[in-house]
């Protein structure tokens, strides 16, 4: 299996983190950078909590959300939503929802770090489902390389046993 998804993302898979238990964090450590190229990433999470989470995603340890900025465009079969936020990658994913991101993240010309992601968004208590892209990126400083990846929760073990993170470097 993980030859078949080498082979379909263009890479060689370097990282995989699965949640063993309902975590606050998810963290993929050790990247060791791939400065040129940069990354593909999967995410799939499911919320375990019994309210809303927001969803984050975090790079090199960094968790200060102002140090983020999200341009989102969100539709669903009866709303089309543009936003701007901090680091969300689901903001306001609801009790028992679950999320599956696919996208590339790297630097930007000038350094700053940058996601692009594609999201489909499912929550069992309505009959929609989102679908979700986005573009996250840094605005503070310059960073060399991407040695960590992380997605924390803003309530407490919202993150599902069996949710993960796959991580290819590009070639």
């Amino acid at each position: 299996m993980i030859k078949k998804l080498n082979t379909l993302v263009g890479g060689q898979l370097v990282a995989e983190v699965y949640a063993e238990a309902n975590t606050t964090t998810l963290l993929v450590p050790n990247l060791g950078g791939n400065k040129n190229h940069g990354f593909t990433i999967e995410i799939v999470i499911k919320n375990a909590a019994a309210s809303t989470s927001k969803m984050q995603l975090y790079v090199n340890g960094d968790t200060t959300a102002a140090n983020y900025a999200t341009a989102t465009i969100y539709h669903t079969t009866s709303i089309v939503v543009a936003r701007y936020a901090g680091a969300d990658i689901c903001n306001g994913c609801s009790a028992s929802a679950a999320f599956h991101s696919t996208g590339d993240l790297g630097r930007a010309f000038n350094g700053n770090f940058r996601a692009g992601l594609h999201t489909t968004y499912n929550s069992p208590s309505t009959t929609i489902s989102g679908l979700i892209d986005q573009h996250i990126s840094v605005l503070g400083p310059v960073i060399a390389e991407i040695t960590s990846i992380q997605i924390t929760a803003d309530v407490a073990n919202a993150i599902a046993a069996g949710s993960y993170i796959r991580v290819w470097a590009k070639d």
